[in-house]
């Protein structure tokens, strides 16, 4: 017989219990079998063990780690709504760490999870606390409009110290009517 691979045999030696069912706006879970767990136990059971579309990422936001995080970019092409919860991340045969689903995702939509810290970039950040005023004037149907504008500057600086040629994505919370410079264009606004 052919030789499998240890993630060929992992991939067979895992399957799920539940089976999902869109229920209007909501989405149920039935169980194929029962679960007995002991009082004061926990267990991880394996709902979804499909393969999902992800592209290997980094990601920064300074109000979950100091660090750098190595990270999923996630597209869930299951048919199954994913529910917030833990995930196992798996590169080919090796577990590389467990990420946290925050929010359902539905069938094609994306997130970011996060798993472990990434040790071969490091991240310099800077923050001007005072703000760089500038002012506008522009005259419009014989009278002068005048905006003034308060300028605060984030800056990020990466310093990649592997081989490995990788995409960050910074999350940094966006402020009310705030604008921005350079780049132009978020990724993703939410």
């Amino acid at each position: 017989p052919p030789s499998q691979s240890f993630s060929e045999l992992l991939a067979g030696s895992i399957s799920s219990i539940a089976t999902g069912t869109p229920l209007g706006d909501l989405f149920a879970y039935e169980g194929k079998t029962p679960v007995s767990i002991g009082r004061r136990q926990a267990a991880m059971v394996p709902i979804v063990t499909e393969n999902m579309e992800s592209i290997k990422t980094l990601y920064y936001r300074d109000s979950i780690s100091p660090r750098i995080l190595n990270a999923v970019y996630l597209t869930n092409s299951t048919k199954l709504t994913l529910e917030p919860g833990p995930i196992n991340i798996f590169e080919g045969p090796t577990s590389v760490g467990e990420g946290l689903i925050r929010q359902s995702l539905q069938t094609g939509m994306k997130d970011i999870i996060p798993y472990a810290i990434e040790n071969g970039c490091l991240l310099e950040t800077g923050r001007s606390d005072e703000p760089k005023s500038a002012h506008k004037a522009s005259i419009v149907n014989g009278a002068m409009v005048l905006k003034r504008y308060d300028i605060y500057a984030n800056t990020y600086r990466c310093a990649n110290k592997t081989v490995k040629n990788f995409t960050l994505y910074l999350d940094q919370p966006k402020w009310a009517d705030a604008v921005l410079m350079e780049p132009t264009k978020y990724e993703e606004e939410v």
